[in-house]
């Protein structure tokens, strides 16, 4: 048995065992990679890469005599050098990518607030990186005097994301559609609420995310989104340069993902396709003799993701998907009221008790749009400067706002509403400045092991209140996974929580990006008087 199963790993790729579900630390969570202005310097960057790949196209076809109407002739050409033929294969890339772009035109900040046309933009920018190592073997990089070009292009090139950016994006999408109930027929077409992506997701595109999620060990979206791959052909003869996979493959990763769910059937069923596709494979004939195997008896289990092995991380997706929520005799004592503004007369705020111990609030029209809006561009403004200094990211997703006379009363606004918000904190307190962060396809997850020795309970903030400065359509919530508690992205309500007494995290934004000001009390220690954190 053990050595017909070393074969079943060798033909349908390697095949982690089932540990308890999908590792959170198979996902590398980079919490501004779809931040707004990453992908707008991303999208600039595409343009600069379209001018520069069409110069040196244009010398490529000079230096060979050619028209560029003459490039299938040229490209199909085994006489031509390899590196030639490589760089013509980078046409359809650069057709693309202008494409798009005309399309749009100044329509760019709406594009990317969709999550397909983010992955579809990390995924030329992913192949733009392979096309410029191509482009350095060039004649006309190599022999030419275009040195500037070429250190732009250089500069470029490390500012690239890398291949593991783009495995994350894409394997986004699995997590947007597992936490947000999206068909994935509708995902596939571009479909997300009343928005429609600029193009579907392709079948190529489609088998990418299928061997990512099959790679991260996520093997029921993996098996699901291969066999509705599977139902869009009509024949498994199919060409691989075309589609940019094979029907073997598809069927091993199908076969492959089934075992590990316990789906024994199946995985015989796309076992016997492999064979059908390659029936002299001795790999393929011991695979189907080894399911053939397996008793069939009992009745099938019902197919099922496997939960992640991070107990957080199960909490966390539950809360975003809905499935987990405060049982009904505990819910039932929770409620709103309206409380006095502090130091306010006659001005009321409506508030929400989320939990009691640990004390979590949600305060509703606190501010007003004007405010929202002026505060969210200052802090946008900052960010793009931010993203435009350094590489293509920007090394945090929160920026804190400046404190001068230009935008002084918006801020101060802000700020003094917050401070006025009823059972925030108790004197002697300091306090602290005013964050905007933006949040995007990610959301906002971490191991709470790496921030336990930071949050101290009888030290640091006294309370800190996260403002929603924007509506969000889906996604976005701020959730509290060991609380139970999930907070919906209303424009001007607040939540109020201490951070050192639990842990908060946002849910995937399935459309456009989250703008959230925050700031904080830090507690200042007075003798004989209790701080909000100490303990009764």
């Amino acid at each position: 048995m053990e050595r017909k199963m070393s074969i079943i790993l060798f033909l349908f790729g390697f095949v982690p065992p089932i540990s308890g579900g999908v590792p959170v630390n198979a996902q590398k969570y980079h919490f501004t990679l779809t931040t707004q202005t990453n992908l707008e310097k991303l999208f600039f960057m595409e343009e600069e890469l379209i001018s520069i790949f069409t110069t040196f196209m244009r010398q490529e076809y000079f230096h060979h005599g050619l028209h560029e109407d003459e490039s299938e002739r040229f490209l199909h050409n085994e006489e031509e050098p390899v590196h030639v033929q490589e760089i013509m294969k980078n046409k359809e890339l650069l057709e693309d990518a202008k494409r798009v772009h005309r399309m749009l035109n100044s329509k760019f900040k709406h594009y990317i607030k969709h999550p397909i046309n983010v992955y579809h933009l990390m995924s030329r920018m992913n192949q733009w990186s392979d096309a410029m190592d191509v482009l350095f073997k060039s004649e006309p990089c190599k022999k030419w005097n275009m040195p500037e070009l070429t250190k732009t292009l250089l500069n470029l090139k490390t500012s690239l994301p890398s291949k593991e950016h783009y495995e994350n994006v894409a394997y986004d999408l699995v997590i947007l559609k597992h936490v947000h109930n999206i068909r994935a027929e509708d995902l596939f077409a571009g479909k997300i609420g009343n928005h429609t992506s600029l193009d579907p997701l392709s079948p190529r595109d489609i088998f990418e995310i299928v061997k990512i999620a099959f790679h991260r060990e996520d093997f029921f979206y993996a098996a699901t989104w291969a066999k509705y791959l599977t139902s869009m052909f009509s024949t498994y003869d199919i060409p691989t340069e075309t589609y940019g996979f094979s029907m073997k493959n598809l069927f091993s990763i199908l076969a492959s993902s089934y075992n590990q769910l316990g789906q024994h059937r199946d995985a015989l069923f796309a076992a016997h396709m492999v064979l059908k596709i390659e029936p002299d494979s001795k790999l393929a004939q011991a695979n189907v003799k080894y399911f053939e195997r397996i008793p069939t008896d009992n009745p099938q289990p019902p197919m099922k993701r496997v939960l992640p092995v991070d107990k957080t991380r199960r909490k966390y997706e539950a809360l975003c998907k809905g499935d987990l929520k405060k049982p009904a005799h505990i819910a039932k004592k929770y409620y709103c009221t309206y409380q006095k503004m502090e130091g306010k007369m006659f001005i009321y705020v409506k508030m929400e008790i989320l939990n009691f111990k640990p004390r979590i609030l949600q305060f509703y029209d606190v501010f007003d749009y004007d405010t929202a809006e002026a505060v969210r561009h200052i802090g946008y403004k900052l960010m793009k400067n931010v993203a435009y200094g350094g590489n293509f990211f920007s090394e945090s997703s929160y920026v804190t706002l400046p404190q001068d006379k230009a935008r002084k009363k918006w801020l101060k606004e802000l700020k003094q509403s917050l401070e006025n918000l009823p059972f925030v904190s108790t004197a002697p307190y300091k306090k602290g400045l005013l964050d905007v962060r933006n949040i995007g396809l990610e959301g906002l997850f971490y191991d709470i092991h790496d921030v336990t020795n930071t949050a101290a309970r009888l030290t640091g903030h006294t309370s800190s209140m996260f403002a929603f400065l924007r509506n969000i359509e889906l996604g976005g919530e701020i959730v509290f996974p060991y609380n139970r508690v999930r907070a919906t992205p209303v424009r001007g309500s607040v939540v109020f929580f201490y951070p050192s007494r639990t842990y908060m995290m946002i849910c995937p934004v399935a459309y456009d990006t989250e703008w959230i000001a925050v700031t904080s009390f830090f507690e200042m220690k007075s003798a004989y008087q209790c701080r909000d954190t100490d303990e009764p």
